[in-house]
């Protein structure tokens, strides 16, 4: 096997959140999200189980309503973070402005994929199979970014669980 490490390192390296570059009217067809979750799922997971399931949402009024959650979850500190930064030269300034970029175009996009697990957290603290989807997760924003797409690692609305009870 060959693997051109250029390439490799080339992704690798830049791929990163591009929240204020996403191209949020450009189509992004189903088979390109499939084929980069079937490379994803190659990604080691803890005691070997593949319990990881992806959910594709493109329904508007389902995005919508993510939206509204990631807005009320953290969005509106972004948005206040950002205003506060603006034009300071602080070191954050430029990560708050992409971030309340995203939390007010996350609607927009053109596809939100929602990695998840099946199984039940037993809240040890130990690695398991809740940390199996971490690097699930990379592998398929590298796997978009070889294919010219960029991605946005969010996780603000996991901060307030009992929004998705």
């Amino acid at each position: 096997m060959t693997i051109d490490v250029h390439s490799v390192d080339e992704a690798l390296t830049t791929t990163r959140a591009v929240r204020l570059r996403l191209d949020l009217g450009r189509p992004v067809d189903n088979q390109i999200i499939y084929d980069c979750i079937d490379i994803a799922e190659q990604a080691p997971s803890g005691g070997n189980q593949g319990s990881r399931r992806w959910i594709i949402v493109r329904d508007p009024q389902v995005k919508a309503e993510l939206a509204e959650l990631y807005m009320a979850t953290g969005g509106e500190f972004m948005i206040g973070a950002r205003d506060r930064l603006d034009g300071s030269g602080h070191p954050q300034e430029k990560v708050m402005k992409s971030a309340a970029h995203l939390a007010e175009h996350l609607a927009e996009v053109p596809a939100i994929v929602i990695p998840t697990i099946i199984g039940v957290h037993d809240s040890s603290g130990r690695p398991g199979l809740f940390d199996s989807v971490i690097q699930s997760v990379w592998s398929f924003c590298v796997a978009l970014r070889a294919r010219g797409l960029g991605t946005s690692w969010t996780t603000a609305i996991l901060a307030k669980g009992d929004v998705l009870d």
